[in-house]
């Protein structure tokens, strides 16, 4: 039995849930019942809830307040919120301190708590045993509706369906009835998911549930839809419908997805876009539109943030992308060494642009930006040797993270625009001096060579002496140990991000390969087989 305490100033809510739950069937002890957050919170020092019924607006201690103190205890304390209407705007507050679920009282019905319970026993015993035992302790048992929903709508998009009798049953226990004439299957986005999750430091289990709760809450207020969770990206809401009117079915359907936009983005800040399918009878053709709908990644890709569009196929050209990748870094890299860092900054945007006006297919795209970020940070980082921020791995993109170019393009500017801050602070104030710049300049185009002090004493037309207290003094390094210090740095560049052998990159960086493990694990304390290992 997991332990529970009610806590609601208003005591006849107290009274009622207390009745109306059958809480020993649910696998729950109730432990006590409070109208006060101050008493809830002593009494809980001593007998430790698991879960935890608030409201929010209590006097002395109010509920988030009493949630965030019982965590400091029980940080795996889960957590169920009731408020009225007009305090809906404490979501965002509950979000950062992880509740799992968010009631408005209005709402507030037994069988819908029940659900949620149901949902809470489940995370709980997913984190008292083994990942199998309990799915198979889940599916073998009584099912949570959310877990039910997402099993019935991974069956319709990924396995054959051979009996649709038993398919509609399934859909009927999850509340889609075949008592209409039409059905609208539509396919939720979810804009910056990657972003929302480090915002309230969610995890993506937190995000579904919240996604699940708030688009069902809208839905429900209407009586106007069915919300099926897929995953964290993606997810299905069917709109059953019984008019004649074509017209008014499509201005139906899209007032609802611009409600639920408007609704998530007003109280969470989070952004939606859709793809409608097509309409259909409750038929093994919904099941077809539904699979169709989830093969719309391609058509997401180019669609911008907060979007409503209708499924459809992109046409998207059949020209290769990597024949144009060395014009590309041709050009980002000659504005690099030119220091014309706004240059680089014009080009990613067109070069944005140009994608999206072709619309070459989403995964060689993302294949494309990889290697041209990476190629990027290697130049500017062999540029910049001295920056600190540069040798953050900021630059890194894991592009399974991205679903759309908007995504995309927005992450690649900010890192770009923090770059051109970094490299502008290094020149403007690292070192005031033009012959510093060009002596880094030139390093870099003679990467594979023995530059020494003479010649670029030579090619500044200074003093050799002189130069060499000038980078002491603009550096920190002597002349010597500063041109050691760049092929080091763009040795770990290509040892991270390609896969040359080290015989190879010992030559490209002009090095003996003898020399260059003992100048390396000087360096870094680490041979160069060991730091790409590491790595």
């Amino acid at each position: 039995m997991y332990k529970l305490i009610l806590v609601d100033d208003d005591r006849p809510v107290l009274a009622y849930l207390t009745k109306s739950i059958p809480w020993s069937d649910l696998g729950i002890q109730l432990t006590g019942t409070f109208d006060n957050g101050l008493i809830a919170l002593e009494v809980a020092k001593n007998d430790v809830p698991d879960i935890i019924i608030t409201d929010i607006g209590m006097p002395k201690m109010n509920g988030l307040e009493l949630i965030d103190a019982i965590r400091s205890f029980n940080p795996g304390l889960l957590s169920i919120l009731i408020s009225c209407h007009d305090k809906f705007e404490y979501a965002q507050q509950a979000i950062r301190l992880n509740v799992t679920e968010y009631m408005l009282k209005d709402a507030l019905v037994p069988e819908v708590l029940i659900q949620h319970l149901k949902k809470l026993v489940h995370i709980l015993d997913a984190n008292a045993a083994s990942r199998q035992k309990t799915d198979k302790e889940h599916f073998l048992g009584k099912t949570p509706l959310s877990i039910l929903k997402n099993r019935w709508i991974r069956t319709t998009v990924h396995d054959p369906i051979f009996n649709y009798e038993e398919w509609i049953r399934e859909a009927e226990k999850c509340g889609l009835t075949a008592t209409y004439t039409t059905y609208v299957p539509v396919l939720c986005y979810l804009n910056y998911g990657e972003e929302i999750k480090k915002r309230f430091h969610m995890s993506e289990d937190l995000l579904n549930f919240t996604l699940e709760n708030a688009i069902s809450e809208i839905l429900r207020a209407n009586e106007s839809g069915i919300y099926f969770g897929y995953d964290c990206m993606r997810n299905l809401i069917i709109f059953p419908y019984s008019g004649s009117s074509k017209s008014e079915l499509w201005s139906y359907v899209r007032n609802e997805l611009a409600r639920i936009q408007r609704e998530l983005k007003r109280y969470l800040s989070i952004k939606l876009s859709f793809i409608i399918g097509n309409e259909s009878t409750f038929t093994s053709r919904l099941a077809d539109h539904i699979q169709m709908l989830f093969r719309s990644n391609e058509q997401y890709f180019y669609m911008e943030p907060e979007s409503v569009a209708e499924l459809s196929m992109p046409q998207q050209t059949k020209e290769d992308l990597f024949s144009y990748y060395y014009n590309t870094m041709e050009a980002l890299q000659e504005a690099a060494s030119k220091g014309d860092l706004a240059l680089i900054q014009q080009l990613t945007k067109q070069r944005m642009r140009f994608i999206r006006d072709k619309k070459f297919p989403s995964g060689a795209v993302k294949e494309w930006i990889s290697k041209v970020a990476i190629g990027l940070r290697m130049k500017i980082r062999s540029l910049y040797p001295l920056t600190r921020n540069l040798e953050k791995d900021d630059f890194r993109m894991d592009m399974n993270h991205y679903y759309s170019l908007s995504e995309i393009e927005e992450h690649v500017t900010a890192i770009i625009d923090s770059l051109i801050d970094d490299c502008t602070s290094i020149t403007s104030h690292k070192t005031k001096r033009n012959e510093i710049v060009m002596v880094q300049r030139y390093l870099v185009s003679h990467i594979n060579e023995l530059v020494t002090l003479e010649e670029v004493s030579d090619l500044l037309k200074l003093n050799s002496s002189y130069v060499s207290r000038l980078f002491k003094r603009e550096t920190g390094l002597n002349f010597s140990k500063y041109v050691t210090k760049v092929k080091v740095e763009h040795a770990k560049e290509l040892l991270e991000h390609t896969s040359l052998s080290v015989d190879v990159i010992s030559e490209r960086i002009g090095y003996e390969k003898n020399y260059f493990y003992k100048i390396f694990k000087k360096w870094t304390g680490m041979t160069p087989n060991s730091f790409r290992g590491y790595r």
